[in-house]
């Protein structure tokens, strides 16, 4: 896609991982401006090296010195190339940095165009994918190492806080979101803080959690039990949850509708009576970001295309007893789903493991 085809001439790259996407550059101060033909890229002396090695070709790179500001580096770089039309992204901008540039550029025209770079974003190259693949086995791993030191009366921080240090130990660069640990009744809460709610025999157990690898995310959620489930309730609950899951990944491939594949899950869902402890989406696009577009909900009908790397998570809580959540890493592929999770869905995943 060409700039032009949006009516600008240039385009202010704004939001960090936007940044990285479109220059290669991971460090926290940037000025990246996009062109047809290449782009500018500027960054201040402490990331003089790490721009030589990281910036890709094709960018004029400038590093500013102490006293100068990149609004003044950005006004003489446009004026420069004689730009007329800059598109940026209001979603990345607050008012106040808005009209310091507008301010500063009142020699050109500011244009609002939106999502341009998370569109570019929205289908991953394989080499993006490969990243996503070994954040996936990564994070596979560390629930089964977790699940090995799990024993009655840890507390879920500390559970969050050792899958924490195995998604470093095995090769992550860092967790991708605040691990969500809830034993229990806890488990009823969709984004539960882990605190030190102690897991006794019975207790259900939902884990959700994931790292960087390279800079893109894995986000996988299971649940199950520690020792023999107190609920059946709960039991019935896990099979429905994970058949929910089947068919709404057994429906992902190029060409279907976001809307529809939540569709599929929720409506089942609806069917066992349990409709309305369904409240959150299916899922979400991962990548540089946790979350991402696409997102699979009711109201988004985003049609999936091939590279598209998305979660399948639906869920069921019930106040007071518990919940269930199961959540998946896809790639949607043109005649079906790329699946990369290995870890066991059974709600009795644990028992079996300490046979």
């Amino acid at each position: 896609m060409k700039l032009t085809d949006k009516n600008i001439d240039a385009y202010l790259v704004l939001g960090a991982e936007n940044k990285r996407y479109i220059s290669g550059f991971t460090g926290s101060n940037s000025l990246v401006i996009m062109y047809d033909n290449g782009g500018f890229f500027a960054t201040d002396g402490r990331y003089t090296l790490q721009a030589n090695q990281e910036v890709k070709e094709g960018f004029e790179k400038v590093i500013i010195t102490a006293g100068d500001s990149f609004i003044e580096v950005l006004k003489q770089e446009l004026k420069q190339k004689g730009i007329k039309r800059l598109g940026f992204d209001s979603n990345h901008i607050n008012l106040s940095l808005y009209n310091e540039y507008k301010e500063a550029l009142s020699f050109l025209e500011m244009v609002e165009v939106n999502s341009l770079v998370e569109e570019q974003r929205l289908c991953k190259t394989e080499e993006e994918i490969n990243n996503i693949k070994e954040a996936v086995k990564i994070t596979d791993r560390v629930l089964l190492e977790g699940q090995k030191e799990i024993k009655e009366g840890m507390s879920e921080k500390e559970l969050a806080n050792l899958l924490d240090y195995y998604h470093v130990k095995f090769g992550g660069e860092k967790p991708s979101f605040d691990t969500i640990v809830a034993f229990g009744e806890n488990a009823a809460l969709p984004h539960a803080t882990p605190g030190d709610r102690k897991l006794k025999s019975g207790d259900i157990i939902t884990v959700d959690f994931g790292c960087f690898y390279n800079g893109y995310c894995s986000d996988m959620t299971r649940t199950f039990f520690f020792g023999e489930p107190k609920s059946e309730e709960l039991v019935k609950i896990h099979d429905i949850v994970n058949e929910a899951g089947k068919r709404q990944m057994a429906a992902v491939k190029e060409g279907a509708s976001t809307k529809e594949i939540d569709a599929i899950g929720r409506d089942y869902i609806t069917e066992q009576g349990y409709g309305e402890c369904f409240a959150h989406g299916t899922g979400h696009g991962i990548g540089l970001e946790i979350h991402e577009s696409p997102r699979l909900n009711t109201v988004s009908d985003v049609i999936l295309k091939e590279g598209m790397a998305i979660t399948i998570e639906p869920g069921i809580y019930v106040e007071g007893l518990g919940g269930v959540r199961i959540e998946n890493d896809l790639i949607v592929r043109k005649d079906g789903a790329e699946s990369l999770n290995q870890s066991d869905r059974s709600y009795n995943a644990l028992n079996e493991l300490n046979k």
